[in-house]
């Protein structure tokens, strides 16, 4: 009765624990997949404009200048309210993939398809280039 007791407790702390350490890591530390990828790219359009560029690979053009949020205004209206569907993801060889999603805004866009070229940097996954029913958007250098 008292090793049960013993091993219940001591069960409980481990899982306490890993509980603590699992919530307690911290966002930059778990890789970015190609789904959290579209997820921010969604979530900075609708609510944080000036760090959408951030989501493209470092070595875009995009990325390169979009530290000036109206470089992307014509292409991505920050005006509007986004929606990206569920990506389908293709040709993923470990480094580089592309996804597929609905690609939906308040005026511009209506159930397009888009198309996110995607490429690794580290663990994260970062978009490369993205085009809207075949007109592309911000283009990149490869």
């Amino acid at each position: 009765m008292k090793k049960t007791i013993i091993l219940r407790v001591l069960l409980a702390l481990v899982i306490a624990g890993l509980v603590s350490v699992l919530a307690g890591c911290p966002e930059e530390l778990v890789p970015v997949s190609i789904a959290d990828r579209l997820n921010r790219l969604e979530a900075d359009l609708n609510a944080n404009y000036d760090n959408v560029y951030t989501n493209w690979h470092p070595e875009s053009t995009t990325r390169q200048a979009g530290a000036n949020p109206s470089a992307l205004e014509t292409a991505l209206p920050s005006s509007e309210t986004y929606t990206i569907g569920a990506p389908t993801i293709s040709g993923d060889n470990g480094t580089t993939a592309t996804a597929t999603a609905t690609f939906d805004s308040s005026v511009t866009y209506t159930n397009d398809t888009a198309t996110f070229s995607m490429k690794k940097d580290g663990d994260d996954w970062f978009i490369l280039s993205l085009s809207v029913d075949a007109t592309f958007l911000p283009t990149v250098v490869d």
